[in-house]
């Protein structure tokens, strides 16, 4: 009931299931942020990739790769994955109306992630 009662107040989308990549892209664009609280933060995750191209702030692990790449980009907040500090970092990315700070760092980001550069660099040519 309490999920319920908060998704209806803050128009909260939860949705605990695999979402086609045809649809994500309408979850995203209609996002105020994307929260990808993930236990294994030492690999990558394809939501944070269309969040950004999206320009939506991240919320996400302190740790790890994920970690690492909202901090270094300056794309969102970061928090220990715990139930009481994800809801703390909800809270302060809510009301704190995140703005991308350095949103030249998330062009670079956008930039570098290519399919073209992602070939360059598994392939090692130029």
């Amino acid at each position: 009931n309490a999920l319920k009662m908060i998704k209806i107040k803050y128009n909260i989308i939860y949705k605990n299931a695999f979402i086609p990549e045809a649809e994500l892209g309408s979850y995203i664009s209609f996002s105020s942020c994307i929260l990808i609280p993930y236990k294994n933060a030492g690999s990558s995750s394809g939501i944070l990739g269309f969040a950004l191209s999206f320009k939506k702030p991240l919320l996400g692990p302190d740790r790890g790769y994920l970690g690492n790449i909202i901090n270094k980009y300056k794309v969102g907040l970061t928090a220990k994955c715990l139930p009481e500090n994800i809801a703390n970092a909800v809270t302060n990315l809510y009301y704190s109306n995140f703005k991308f700070n350095n949103s030249e760092s998330l062009n670079q980001f956008i930039e570098n992630k290519t399919p073209k550069n992602f070939a360059k660099l598994i392939l090692n040519k130029e």
